[in-house]
């Protein structure tokens, strides 16, 4: 009677904690945009992601907000980043 059931076949994964994403759109945000560890900091909840920290200008600040904003589960973005002078990432040169 039924027909065939199909599987992903693979284990049923959770969606991922506030905590999780958080560090994910941080880690993510630091990679793309040649930051050291610490530079800004990303909480994030229920669909709401809060920068904070140091962008070195106001256009790279509105750059980093625009990474958040169209990330997956992010709703809106609230960006505290100031515009003050920011080191490079170890290694890099500007």
């Amino acid at each position: 009677m039924g027909g065939p059931r199909i599987s992903s076949g693979g284990p049923t994964r959770a969606a991922p904690g506030d905590a999780e994403v958080a560090s994910a759109l941080e880690a993510f945000v630091r990679r793309a945009m040649n930051l050291q560890d610490g530079a800004i900091t990303v909480e994030y909840h229920a669909g709401v992601a809060t920068l904070t920290g140091s962008a070195g200008s106001a256009s790279r600040a509105r750059a980093i907000e625009d990474l958040v904003r169209w990330h997956d589960g992010v709703d809106s973005v609230i960006n505290r980043l100031s515009a003050g002078i920011l080191p490079a990432a170890p290694g890099t040169a500007r």
